[in-house]
């Protein structure tokens, strides 16, 4: 084991709970985050700064800065969205579908998770109700204080018989038709059987679930996991 990002010595406090995180390299000293706190403040550029939990915030290695502004691709504003489930793929690997309602490309396509219920406007004109158990898709086109995008749904996970508000992080295989995600407890959905703490395997092409593929206990982790990131893909 080693210690990849310290908080404390970017200025974490312990009220400042990382609840999921995406690292654009690994090699590199940037982190993407979402707190499970509301309103953490923080100093970036601008001074000290109040960051909500629909905000995703940006570390470059010497400061923070904010990435993703949830109330600007959540109509309602509803204090409800809050991640606690994050990874980021390449733009090219958006649906072509979602790409296109959302002008043509996008800049990145993050899959989040979160952490109750929320009603998004999906890229078809529909409304979605979103759950914990859920995994959403977006479309970024732009980031920063003028965050914008489209929102669809890529796992629904009550129709794949998830118990409710169980997704607890997630990560992805490079061409994101694999979703890896924990569970906050006991997990058995079709091949996939365990509790929290470990990694399980969903198929986005067939809607397999199986796993799980790592169990953090297994490995000294006694603590619940509450934050996943998978480098490559792990072979059935």
């Amino acid at each position: 084991w080693t210690k990849w990002f310290d908080g404390a010595a970017a200025g974490l406090l312990p009220k400042n709970d990382i609840r999921a995180f995406w690292i654009p390299d690994p090699n590199g000293t940037d982190v993407v985050i979402a707190f499970g706190q509301k309103s953490p403040r923080l100093f970036d550029g601008r001074g000290m700064v109040t960051y909500d939990q629909n905000d995703l915030v940006r570390w470059d290695g010497t400061g923070f800065q904010l990435w993703f502004d949830g109330e600007d691709v959540d109509p309602k504003a509803t204090s409800a969205l809050a991640f606690d489930g994050l990874h980021v793929l390449d733009g090219a690997m958006a649906p072509p579908a979602l790409s296109a309602a959302a002008g043509g490309s996008c800049q990145y396509f993050l899959l989040l998770s979160t952490s109750g219920d929320v009603r998004l406007p999906s890229y078809d004109a529909t409304n979605m109700k979103v759950s914990g158990e859920d995994v959403l898709g977006f479309c970024m086109t732009q980031s920063g204080e003028k965050t914008r995008g489209q929102w669809m749904m890529v796992l629904d996970g009550s129709a794949e018989g998830m118990p409710a508000n169980s997704t607890d992080s997630l990560s992805a295989s490079p061409d994101g038709q694999t979703i890896y995600l924990t569970t906050r407890g006991v997990f058995n959905v079709a091949a996939a059987a365990g509790g929290h703490s470990m990694v399980y395997r969903y198929n986005v092409a067939t809607g397999a679930f199986s796993g799980p593929v790592f169990s953090a206990a297994a490995q000294g982790i006694g603590a619940k996991v509450s934050g996943l990131q998978l480098e490559g893909e792990i072979a059935p």
